[in-house]
């Protein structure tokens, strides 16, 4: 294991100790903890980012896409507790806008939302 210096302010370092010593542990084991914690939630973030702009890139490409006001809608009414029916895709056209089949997802592929952990 590699060692690495850091400079901590004499109040973050005795915040540390006492969160350290509630947890039972060292403040050595803490702080690698908390690092931990910090380079797992900016990994999945910059991979977020990357899903994300594949997905603009598909998006814009295929010209299909679901109008903000209607997503808006149905996230409020799911947050309300409502059951709501998922908004319909749509191809943007010279015409207006014309419906398309959803997609199926590939062999593998999770569900939205699947797979994520909930908060301790």
């Amino acid at each position: 294991m590699s060692t690495t210096t850091i400079r901590i302010p004499p109040a973050l370092k005795a915040r540390a100790s006492r969160a350290a010593e509630h947890a039972g542990i060292t403040t050595h084991a803490f702080v690698l903890e908390a690092l931990e914690q910090r380079v797992l939630q900016a990994e999945a973030r910059a991979a977020f980012l990357r899903e994300g702009g594949k997905r603009l890139v598909e998006m814009e490409a295929e010209g299909v896409a679901v109008p903000w006001d209607e997503v808006r809608a149905w996230l409020l009414d799911r947050a309300a507790g409502k059951v709501a029916p998922r908004p319909a895709a749509r191809r943007a056209g010279a015409g207006g806008v014309e419906p398309v089949a959803p997609r199926k997802r590939a062999a593998g592929a999770r569900k939205p939302g699947a797979g994520r952990s909930k908060p301790a």
